[in-house]
């Protein structure tokens, strides 16, 4: 691999923003609003346009916490309840 080769690979391995896109980005974050905005909605209707639906939703995954959730100690059925 020469080393001009390498140097594309790592310019296109981030991303690199520049006008429109970091001005769309800089709205958004100024905004201080990340959730669901007119922008998200502008999205959902020019996607919804190219795929040639009435409709589109734009989802993100839920945050997955870092350890799983503690629960209550149980009793077995019909025992009585566990002392504290």
């Amino acid at each position: 691999m020469s080393a001009s080769t390498r140097s594309d690979a790592r310019r296109n391995a981030g991303p690199y923003l520049y006008g429109r896109e970091m001005a769309a980005i800089a709205r958004v974050l100024e905004s201080g609003q990340y959730g669901h905005t007119d922008v998200t909605e502008e999205f959902e209707r020019r996607i919804a346009g190219f795929l040639g639906v009435p409709v589109a939703v734009a989802v993100a995954p839920a945050p997955q916490p870092s350890t799983p959730p503690s629960t209550p100690p149980c009793s077995p059925p019909g025992s009585a309840p566990a002392a504290r």
